[in-house]
């Protein structure tokens, strides 16, 4: 009797493994297919999905799409539209960047600081050519 419930554990116990190593492996050919999404949540959704890859699939599909069709209709932020500016024209050489660019951009910082976000002193440090 012992040696069969021994066997019945080690049976229940390798079967366990197995799903465990399935589900994994189904999580990474996930992540290959949607490499924006990190491996917990894709890890998550399958669970949810009761390890049903293709439900997965067209649950993760599903929200790329949402979250495309979000990001579409949303207005850009002005704190993203000035760290792109900026991007932009530090790829300048000083000489070749629009007059005043410098001076609009430290004004809209100016107004970001009323706001708590504080961000003249880099702004200024990286249009002065500092990377560090």
């Amino acid at each position: 009797m012992c040696a069969s419930v021994i066997a019945m554990a080690m049976t229940t116990t390798a079967s366990s493994g197995e799903q465990e190593y399935a589900r994994f492996r189904s999580a990474q050919v996930l992540q290959a297919e949607f490499p924006t999404i990190d491996l917990i949540n894709i890890e998550e959704a399958l669970q949810d999905c009761d390890g049903h890859v293709e439900r997965c699939r067209a649950v993760l599909a599903e929200v790329l799409e949402d979250e495309a069709a979000e990001a579409a209709s949303a207005q850009p932020s002005t704190l993203h539209v000035l760290l792109d500016t900026v991007s932009s024209l530090c790829e300048l050489p000083q000489e070749r960047r629009p007059a005043g660019s410098a001076g609009r951009l430290m004004a809209v910082c100016g107004n970001l600081e009323a706001s708590g976000i504080h961000l003249s002193r880099p702004v200024a440090l990286l249009l002065d050519g500092v990377r560090e």
